[in-house]
């Protein structure tokens, strides 16, 4: 709780917070967050939505997901139905309704049967386009949004778990992310595990957080903490980071397996086996 699970992380959260306040400067701003699993993505992720609401940023979300790597669009269509506040079951005149009161403030009914095509609503009037015009019509709603949500108040959109994104979607976000003549000036974060090759195409404007593993010291920290002890012998010490590679998650869950079977206890702030 807290910043508990951020031993050694003081870097990355400055990053975060230089990030956040490029947005309040009316800029654009990419943030790539990569690491293996259990290294703290959620956990950074999770700091930067809290710092966001503090500073009055809007933060919008959308993941992909392992059971989705050939749906069309599916990162964009959760980051649409996050945006419309709307689930994943909702009736069709629901999205309908809710699609219709975001976009006619912002002037952008014209874009509503694309964008609705990205929640698998249908209008009749779309369907016989030629294939190519409607991706491009699609793709050109999407960053219409974008970019007037961005202008209206500062916003972050935050796109989790590349590393399943489908075609479609990667398609759509270089699109949107190299519009070089008509940038979104919000924050995009994007998380993602080591496979995902796709960075480099947005790193010219961005900082990319490598969440590789914890320091020794700092995992030694983290394993104190943990324990709640102020000390520890070292055969623990060795053993726990030998085992963890430095991984804070599975710092957590060894510490957890030595206290669950009582291979260690902590007495007066101190470890012992």
């Amino acid at each position: 709780t807290g910043q508990d699970g951020f031993v050694g992380r003081s870097r990355e959260l400055g990053v975060v917070e230089r990030a956040l306040e490029a947005v309040l400067h009316k800029d654009h701003f990419r943030l790539g967050i990569k690491g293996e699993p259990g290294v703290g993505k959620s956990r950074l992720k999770a700091e930067l939505v809290k710092k966001a609401y503090l500073k009055s940023i809007v933060p919008v979300d959308g993941a992909c997901s392992s059971f989705e790597t050939t749906t069309p669009y599916y990162v964009w269509s959760a980051l649409l139905r996050n945006l419309l506040k709307v689930r994943s079951d909702a009736s069709e005149p629901l999205l309908r309704e809710r699609l219709d009161a975001t976009l006619a403030p912002l002037g952008l009914q014209l874009h509503g049967p694309y964008l609705a095509t990205l929640l698998s609503v249908r209008y009749e009037e779309i369907m016989l386009q030629d294939e190519r015009v409607r991706k491009q019509r699609i793709f050109q709603a999407v960053h219409a949004l974008l970019n007037a949500l961005a202008g209206a108040r500062p916003m972050v959109f935050i796109l989790e778990d590349l590393h399943w994104i489908d075609r479609f979607s990667q398609e759509l976000l270089e699109y949107v992310l190299t519009q070089t003549a008509e940038q979104v000036h919000a924050l995009f974060v994007l998380t993602f595990r080591n496979e995902y090759q796709h960075w480099p195409r947005f790193g010219d404007e961005g900082t990319l957080i490598d969440l590789n593993r914890l320091s020794s010291d700092d995992a030694r920290r983290l394993i104190l903490l943990r324990l709640n002890a102020d000390s520890i012998p070292p055969e623990i010490d060795e053993f726990i980071l030998r085992r963890s590679e430095g991984n804070p998650f599975f710092i957590q869950e060894i510490i957890k397996t030595l206290l669950d079977k009582q291979v260690v206890a902590v007495r007066n702030r101190k470890a012992a086996l």
